[in-house]
């Protein structure tokens, strides 16, 4: 899913460490998921930058729905954590990430995207399908 909203190559190796995919402008992201019943989430997850990587994507699902897919570069962990008030140790290259969290980034998209956070949302009459989007060439 997310090699087909942002392009690249993926990995030589379904175990590469470090990362998943190499997007056009060569940047490495690694991939995740996040699976929770709909309403409350049960889980959480910790995003942590390998020296491997450049971009984290992870992606939403709820009550076995896709629900988004984002994509946060290494370099502005820290301010993303800051505007997410986190109070956790090492913002630079970790965010625990809760539902809290994502409900405030899909509210504010325009500000976490101008902190480098890439955002998809299913298209409303499909839910398995993304908008086209550019890639992550910047």
């Amino acid at each position: 899913m997310v090699h087909r909203q942002i392009g690249g190559v993926l990995a030589d190796s379904g175990v590469q460490k470090g990362y998943d995919l190499v997007c056009p402008s060569g940047r490495r992201v690694q991939v995740k998921y996040l699976a929770n019943p709909a309403g409350r989430w049960r889980n959480e997850h910790t995003i942590t930058f390998s020296s491997e990587t450049d971009d984290y994507g992870l992606v939403f699902f709820e009550g076995f729905e896709l629900s988004g897919i984002l994509v946060f570069p290494r370099e502005t962990l820290g301010a993303i954590c800051a505007a997410l008030k986190k109070k956790h140790p090492n913002q630079e290259h970790v965010l625990q990430f809760t539902q809290v969290n994502f409900k405030r980034i899909l509210s504010s998209q325009a500000e976490f995207e101008q902190l480098g956070v890439k955002l998809f949302v299913p298209n409303e009459n499909k839910t398995d399908e993304m908008p086209p989007t550019d890639s992550l060439n910047a």
